[in-house]
């Protein structure tokens, strides 16, 4: 028997007051058991906490949270695995040090990539590559703006720019400008100044393509900035807001037709075969081209309060990079 630690979520609200460990012995599993050696903290973690819209209806409580983690393979009674495999965990519950999953909630890791970058490559990463190659269908013509430029999906848009090829603007702070450069950002501006203005002064390209993972303000902000018939693709609300109500009279002005891609529709629409490859596609093409994302820091699962205190507080403190809870 394997004792289970696992976290568990009472109800919807402040991490801090909803959250306990518990513990529990399994006897037995049904179809691939995996150690959980690493997880990520995301918005949409956050959210799901909180009970924020869809999170409220899709993940009822009480629950275990986490939607992706890296684990190793400890039993299997499916063909597909094998004990020893090292693997990306694609399912709801990974806050726990074992879990129980089909093989289709599982792919097979290259050793040639390391655990903090394979366990951003669900939720964040298979995110920005479908939106590239699926959505968007990217080409060299593109000039693509972002927001949220400081997030753990931006840095993989803006590597992903060198080898599509690409040109990318990165809306941020200004604490994190001279980093972003560092991916390979051919332009970063200031989220707290007009948008407009620095494109102009800079001689900054005219963006066709906006990415917007904040909603509301910020949203209606980039809008702005981009080209006559353009694209403006949603995939995230960050700040929790509508949009203003003037966005309309922007969207016809600029005769665009917003769009908008949640990971998890799209998987329901494509089902988990295609998922699977596509995941495979990214994780092959980023070990390839050695793309880097760091992992600010990484705290043991024991200590997931410290863990929500480190993500509260990671941009007051100027640090960047993603909270892991691991369990190695």
């Amino acid at each position: 028997m394997l004792l289970n630690k696992y976290i568990e979520q009472k109800s919807y609200g402040n991490p801090n007051d909803t959250l306990e460990q518990k513990e529990t012995l399994l006897v037995d599993y049904t179809n691939v058991l995996t150690k959980v050696v690493l997880r990520t903290i995301n918005p949409s973690d956050i959210l799901s906490l909180y009970g924020e819209g869809q999170y409220r209806y899709n993940h009822p409580t009480p629950r275990v949270p986490g939607f992706e983690g890296v684990g190793i393979v400890m039993g299997s009674k499916k063909l597909e695995y094998k004990a020893g495999d090292r693997v990306l965990i694609m399912a709801s519950g990974t806050w726990q040090t074992f879990i129980d999953t089909t093989p289709q909630q599982l792919i097979k890791l290259p050793k040639e990539i390391p655990d903090n970058i394979a366990v951003q490559c669900y939720i964040n990463g298979l995110t920005a590559w479908v939106i590239l190659t699926e959505v968007i269908n990217i080409s060299k013509d593109a000039i693509v703006i972002i927001n949220a430029g400081n997030s753990s999906i931006a840095k993989f848009f803006i590597q992903l720019s060198k080898y599509l090829n690409y040109k990318i603007i990165v809306v941020t702070s200004s604490k994190a400008s001279n980093s972003l450069y560092d991916y390979g950002a051919d332009f970063v501006i200031n989220s707290e100044l007009s948008l407009q203005e620095q494109i102009i002064k800079n001689n900054i390209p005219l963006p066709n393509i906006a990415l917007d993972a904040v909603g509301g303000l910020d949203g209606a902000r980039l809008l702005e900035t981009i080209s006559n018939n353009g694209r403006f693709i949603i995939y995230g609300c960050l700040s929790m807001t509508n949009y203003p109500k003037k966005i309309s009279n922007l969207f016809y002005d600029k005769k665009i037709t917003p769009e908008r891609f949640f990971l998890k529709e799209w998987e329901k629409r494509v089902g988990t075969i295609f998922r699977n490859a596509k995941l495979n596609q990214f994780i092959n093409y980023i070990t390839r081209h050695k793309l880097y994302l760091p992992a600010y820091k990484n705290i043991n699962l024991d200590n997931f309060n410290q863990a929500f205190y480190e993500v509260d507080n990671i941009e007051q403190n100027n640090k960047y990079g993603k909270i892991l809870l691991s369990s190695y």
